[in-house]
C-alpha cells in the first residue's frame, strides 16, 4: 500500500506509513485532533491504517518476545534442576550436605535446614528424597519417632510406625 506524505510539521514530505514507525506518540496524539481529520482526511485515513498496522507488528514481536522469554526461563529452570539433582542410592539417607550420611530424621530435627531443603530447587529436583523427607516429617511427633505396638506371644512389641515386618512363609502366596 503507498501512503500519502505528510503535509506538515516536522515530518513534512515523508511517508505517512512510516510516522508511527518512527513517531508512534504522535501519532496517536495528531489522530485525536479534528483539525486533522477534517483538512486532510486523505492523511487522517492513511495514518489511521498505518498505525494499526504498527500496533499490530508491535503486539505480534511483543509476542514473540515473551515466547522467547519464557522459553528461555524454562530452560535456565531445567538447567538449574538438572544442577541439583543428586545420586539417592541408599533410602533413608541424606545424600548430601551438611547431612551428608545421616538419617533423614536427623534432617527433619533440624528445621531450618529441613525448611530451606522444602523452598529449594533440589526439593523438585529430587521428588524421592522429598517424598521419603515428608515421609519421616510424618513419622515425627513432637520429636518423637511414632512407633506402632503389636503384642504378640505374650511380647509386647514396639517398632517405628514405617517398618514393613516380614511376612511369614505361610502369608505368601503361592506363585505360579
Amino acid at each position: 500500500m503507498t501512503f500519502p506524505n505528510m503535509p506538515f510539521g516536522r515530518w513534512k514530505g515523508r511517508s505517512i506509513g512510516d510516522l508511527p514507525r518512527d513517531d508512534l506518540g504522535y501519532a496517536r496524539w495528531l489522530l485525536t485532533r479534528e483539525w486533522f481529520a477534517q483538512k486532510y482526511p486523505d492523511e487522517a485515513l492513511a495514518l489511521t491504517l498505518a498505525t494499526e498496522r504498527c500496533e499490530e507488528e508491535r503486539q505480534a514481536a511483543r509476542q514473540t518476545w515473551q515466547a522467547e522469554l519464557e522459553e528461555r526461563h524454562r530452560q535456565n529452570r531445567e538447567e538449574r534442576l538438572a544442577a541439583c539433582k543428586v545420586k539417592y542410592a541408599q533410602r533413608g539417607v541424606m545424600p548430601f550436605g551438611k547431612f551428608r550420611g545421616q538419617s533423614l530424621a536427623a534432617v527433619v530435627r533440624a528445621e531450618r535446614y529441613y525448611r530451606w531443603f522444602k523452598g529449594s530447587p533440589y526439593s523438585q529436583a529430587n521428588p524421592e528424597l522429598a517424598t521419603d523427607l515428608e515421609d519421616a516429617v510424618a513419622r515425627i511427633i513432637k520429636g518423637k519417632v511414632a512407633v506402632e505396638t503389636e503384642i504378640s506371644e505374650g511380647c509386647r512389641i514396639y517398632r517405628p510406625a514405617s517398618f514393613q515386618a516380614a511376612r511369614s512363609p505361610a502369608e505368601l502366596s503361592p506363585q505360579d
